[in-house]
């Protein structure tokens, strides 16, 4: 049987499936073990446009990063040639982490044609809370619940900005007796902090296009945020726990003085402390100097191959 033939495993808690085939086919089949695959938010997503698309999702705050799920690839380059990448467990990796590397890459390398995930049990009750209140008491709730030991059960913690509104988002799943314990613990921090909580049916979904995404530290994070709606409208959705910034500005906003030298204030701040500024609308020198590195791999890569 060759590595990357197409499977399930409910037992090894793995599953190899094609690029093309829609998450929710593999959750649905997974369902029926207490499993699914929990790094996505719209279940007809192709399994290849997930992985390539973004590097953290809602429940990476509890399940890691993209590439932390993605156990090994039958990866196409852009010649056409197939590579192998990775495995079917989790310590695969002999030599380069080239799993992690290809996920990260941004389809510059190609795309996936299988793709073997990581699933993860599945808690038989969902609750999503909605935090309310001032910018100021919300940011002391999320410093005072960051620092608990309830921070271990939740799944997804967003932050969404929208004109002057802000509210926080939290995710947990267990059975019945133990998310009324989580929640009761919840609701304690934040009636602390002077935030309200009220529950709402699912997270709300990040923009599927996003213009700017900035990746910076979570100190940094919910700042950038209100000030970029503050100042040039739009919406933002923050991944708080893993400080990843996606912002959809209203339209002609490049237009807007001040707005460009803003992103690149910010693109410069965040490079500062290891994290970057990706969007369209600057210049490539400026926007991506810190990931030229990738370009002139591909262009290596594509000499060997």
């Amino acid at each position: 049987m060759s590595l990357f033939d197409l499977f399930y495993d409910g037992v090894d808690m793995s599953a190899c499936v094609p690029a093309g085939e829609a998450v929710g086919v593999l959750n649905r089949r997974a369902a029926a073990d207490g499993l699914h695959y929990p790094l996505c938010a719209d279940a007809a997503q192709p399994v290849g446009e997930l992985v390539l698309g973004l590097p953290f999702t809602s429940r990476s705050f509890r399940y890691g990063a993209m590439a932390d799920n993605v156990l090994g690839m039958r990866f196409t380059l852009p010649s056409g040639q197939p590579v192998d990448v990775g495995g079917r467990v989790v310590k695969n990796v002999t030599g380069f982490e080239l799993t992690r590397f290809l996920v990260n890459s941004g389809r510059h390398f190609g795309a996936p044609e299988r793709v073997v995930l990581r699933l993860r049990p599945l808690a038989e009750v969902c609750r999503v809370l909605r935090c309310t209140g001032s910018f100021e008491r919300l940011q002391d709730f999320a410093r005072a619940f960051l620092r608990t030991s309830w921070v271990h059960v939740v799944d997804a913690c967003d932050a969404c900005f929208t004109g002057t509104d802000v509210a926080y988002f939290l995710e947990f799943r267990a059975n019945a007796e133990g998310v009324a314990v989580f929640e009761k613990a919840l609701r304690a921090v934040a009636d602390a902090s002077g935030v309200e909580i009220a529950p709402v049916p699912e997270l709300p979904i990040p923009p599927a296009t996003a213009t700017v995404r900035l990746k910076t530290v979570i100190s940094k994070a919910a700042p950038a945020a209100q000030m970029l709606v503050g100042r040039f409208g739009g919406r933002a959705h923050l991944f708080a726990g893993n400080a990843y910034l996606l912002y959809v500005p209203e339209a002609d906003a490049e237009k807007r003085p001040g707005f460009l030298q803003t992103l690149g204030e910010l693109h410069n701040e965040a490079c500062d402390l290891g994290g970057h500024l990706e969007t369209p609308l600057l210049a490539p020198d400026h926007a991506d100097w810190d990931r030229r590195w990738c370009q002139e791999l591909y262009q290596k890569w594509k000499k060997l191959d």
